[in-house]
């Protein structure tokens, strides 16, 4: 099968002379020709699409010298059977804590967080806790609000406002 391209697609691929760090360029090259390989199952309809999206990256400025460079790590042959296997997602990495969010008011230095904590979760079944918080640490609640713009304009303002008076 010959990977279906629709013809009012403009190809925008990422320019040679944009930003992006030359390995972003080489992952993307890599992926969308694994995907071809992974797509086409006769060898020529890959050759074809190949050709195809060399001609495009060419066209968006990428240098030959790098292109066959890149293009010589994918191959049909080599590539074809392990495109085709599905992959075991690995478990998720260990989550932090669960992170109690309140915004921070000077308030909340009189309010004793563990009442509150335990009035929120007191309606969930002590059962059901464990599986709510799963293997993180202890919940979390931030103690200071972090300063913003906003906290810094308003303060050079009180300044310039209190040096009229």
């Amino acid at each position: 099968t010959e990977v279906y391209q629709k013809p009012m697609n403009s190809y925008q691929y990422i320019p040679w002379l944009s930003f992006h760090p030359v390995w972003v360029k080489a992952s993307f090259v890599h992926g969308v020709l694994l995907a071809y390989v992974r797509s086409s199952s006769r060898y020529d309809d890959f050759l074809g699409s190949r050709l195809k999206f060399y001609y495009r990256l060419r066209a968006r400025g990428y240098p030959p010298r790098w292109l066959n460079k890149q293009f010589f790590l994918v191959d049909w042959h080599r590539d074809r059977a392990s495109t085709l296997v599905d992959r075991i997602k690995a478990a998720p990495l260990d989550r932090g804590p669960l992170i109690y969010k309140v915004e921070y008011n000077p308030v909340w230095d009189y309010v004793d967080m563990p009442l509150v904590w335990k009035q929120t979760f007191g309606r969930v079944a002590k059962d059901d806790l464990p599986s709510l918080l799963g293997d993180r640490p202890s919940p979390v609640r931030p103690f200071r609000k972090p300063r913003s713009l906003g906290d810094l304009l308003n303060g050079l303002n009180k300044r310039a406002l209190s040096g009229y008076q």
